[in-house]
């Protein structure tokens, strides 16, 4: 019996880490309403690839939160600086510098961020 629940258990892990792998780079916990990722930036490029959504926000802090919170958002680019009314534009990237190999280019107007690799 107490091999039964091991082995449960161990499965029951290993469909947890593939689910997450196949979701992205980061971790998405849906139950308790808590996700993480570390970005790594690529300042002053830009990721060219599909959008899957753009907004302003007050804080640069926030793009990274949106990103995770979006099942589809591989990455995000990020304006350097605030526009007229302090907002910064945050674009929602539906691939990261590794899947879009050739699609990151210098920018003076914004930072890249995509997931580490480790």
């Amino acid at each position: 019996m107490a091999i039964r629940i091991s082995v449960f258990i161990a499965l029951f892990h290993m469909c947890r880490a593939v689910e997450a792998l196949q979701k992205g780079s980061f971790d998405r916990n849906y139950r308790s309403g808590i996700g993480h990722g570390n970005f790594k930036p690529d300042l002053f490029q830009y990721l060219s690839t599909t959008v899957i959504t753009s907004f302003s926000v007050k804080d640069v802090s926030e793009c990274p939160f949106e990103c995770i919170d979006e099942v589809s958002c591989f990455s995000f680019n990020i304006a350097v600086h605030p526009d007229s009314q302090g907002l910064y534009l945050c674009e929602l990237l539906a691939a990261d510098r590794y899947r879009a190999r050739n699609q990151l280019q210098a920018n003076d107007s914004f930072h890249h961020y995509s997931p580490w690799v480790s």
